[in-house]
């Protein structure tokens, strides 16, 4: 749920950053923070509570450069503080990171750096990434051709062999103060490049690009890339080069505003029935009272249904929960998605996997349904309008029709998720039938993956 931007060009990145990081706040966050490279070092400021408070010390603390990297925060690991906002840096300052997502085995990492010298600032996870990438760094240490004789490691492959070692999810942004180029890595957590003309960008979502490119590449699982103000080189977790496609992105940015609203609950509440009004037309059929989604499941061939949520999501499975159970006779069992990974359910090739979403781009709604994927079918319910949130091609969708996604809360969401239901649950429903596969369906305006 936290916002990512970074930039390599030719503009002033602290007004970039800032700027993009607006566009995000949607996300919701308690803590935000900026790295600019300004003559040649990486200062790093970072402010616990709203982005105006970070802005209205920038004014003060002017970061003037060409390169930077932000971020604001929403607390995991650690309290909503000055230290453990991000950036991280390391003890010199010569790296700093941002990071989406969780670091399972941040304990064990954590304990070893200790024990080899290094010296911790926050409470956080994403810390441990930042002095995994120094060691890595100073131990692939080469000499360097800058004309001063300075020694320049190698920061994507330090960046690469610190990630062999750490277990979890992330969208990591890393910066070294040597080096004119910003490494990103993707794992389950969004990140999307924006393309310009003698400038590029780096965002965990599509708003923050939008003023400045319509030119995207969205990175998936298991990518990294080097972004240089001429250029991006993207490869996979082994150095492998790959190739993404460059999306023009049709959005408007009016479509990524509050449109007019004080806020964007207000806004999700009042678009409700417009959004209803969309996703329904032409998928039901009054004559015949039917209703035609054009997904492709029978129902029939499922024995029982595992619903996996969280947050108010959670609260609008249980009330899918009643429906099926009164409407399809099917039992359902309903589980907390960030649990759900971690035990081991009885499913088989008769159970049907529902992962409901609501905005956040959040991990434990992510891997319980990639775990539901392994050994048996899922419906996961996802926004295709979204492609930087989930990567995975979709066999079957159903269609949001509502514009770009922005706002956190699941007030779209439960309307819509009812919907659904009724109409999965409903006796007129017809589906297309598909033997030996299950489908990837989605919530109409679910704003998730």
């Amino acid at each position: 749920m936290c916002g990512i931007v970074g930039y390599v060009g030719f503009r002033e990145a602290s007004d970039v950053i800032l700027d993009g990081l607006k566009r995000l706040e949607y996300r919701g966050y308690d803590s935000a923070g900026i790295a600019v490279k300004v003559n040649g070092h990486l200062e790093v400021v970072k402010k616990a509570g709203k982005l105006q408070v970070l802005a209205d010390t920038l004014k003060e603390h002017r970061l003037s450069g060409q390169l930077g990297v932000g971020h604001t925060r929403w607390a995991t690991h650690g309290a909503p503080t000055d230290p453990n906002a991000h950036p991280h840096a390391t003890e010199k300052g010569d790296i700093v990171v941002i990071h989406n997502g969780i670091i399972e085995n941040y304990l064990p990492l954590k304990e070893g750096l200790i024990a080899r010298g290094h010296t911790f600032t926050s409470e956080t996870d994403s810390e441990v990434l930042a002095h995994l990438i120094e060691e890595k760094y100073r131990q692939k240490m080469v000499a360097g051709h800058s004309g001063n004789a300075a020694n320049q490691g190698d920061l994507v492959e330090a960046v690469r062999l610190a990630l062999a070692e750490a277990y979890g999810a992330y969208a990591l942004v890393v910066a070294h103060q040597d080096h004119e180029e910003i490494v990103v890595a993707r794992t389950v957590s969004p990140l999307v490049i924006g393309l310009g003309e003698g400038e590029n960008f780096v965002a965990s979502d599509v708003p923050a690009l939008l003023p400045y490119t319509r030119r995207v590449i969205f990175l998936h699982d298991g990518d990294m890339a080097v972004v240089r103000r001429d250029g991006v080189t993207v490869t996979d977790l082994a150095g492998n080069p790959v190739e993404r496609e460059v999306v023009t992105v049709e959005w408007s940015l009016e479509a990524a505003e509050k449109g007019g609203h004080p806020h964007y609950m207000l806004k999700e509440i009042y678009e409700q029935p417009r959004v209803l009004e969309n996703t329904l037309g032409g998928r039901l059929h009054e004559e015949e009272a039917g209703v035609e989604l054009g997904l492709k499941l029978e129902p029939t061939r499922y024995d029982k249904v595992h619903i996996v949520a969280c947050g108010t999501a959670y609260y609008a499975a249980w009330v899918g929960k009643y429906l099926l159970e009164a409407l399809a006779r099917v039992p359902v069992e309903i589980d907390v998605a960030s649990e759900y990974r971690y035990r081991d359910p009885v499913v088989d090739d008769k159970t049907l996997a529902i992962c409901i979403r609501p905005s956040i781009p959040w991990r434990p709604s992510v891997r319980p349904s990639a775990r539901a994927r392994a050994p048996w079918g899922s419906s996961t319910p996802r926004a295709a309008a979204s492609p930087a949130r989930w990567t995975t091609p979709s066999i079957s969708t159903l269609g949001r029709r509502s514009g770009w996604p922005l706002p956190r809360p699941t007030s779209p969401c439960w309307p819509l998720w009812l919907c659904w239901r009724s109409g999965w649950a409903g006796p007129g429903a017809r589906w297309t039938r598909r033997p030996h596969g299950s489908f990837w369906g989605r919530c109409a305006n679910c704003p998730g993956w």
